[in-house]
């Protein structure tokens, strides 16, 4: 009997550390996601500055040609 209250305690002790690196895994993996939409955010707003800038000096060019 007190065998199988030491497995039970053992069991829900093993439980308890699982859970707690599930959510401490949960938590970085939040964290590298966040990290990476950042960075994906940062180039997407780069290129379309690159973009805007490119549009901008096709039409000066294009100004500069019809005058």
């Amino acid at each position: 009997m007190q065998e199988e209250q030491v497995y039970a305690k053992l069991w829900e002790l093993d439980a308890a550390k699982k859970h707690e690196r599930e959510a401490q895994e949960a938590i970085s993996k939040r964290a590298l996601i966040n990290d990476t939409m950042a960075v994906r955010d940062w180039q997407r707003d780069t290129r379309e500055i690159q973009r805007q800038k490119e549009a901008e000096l096709t039409a000066r060019e294009r100004a500069m040609l019809k005058d």
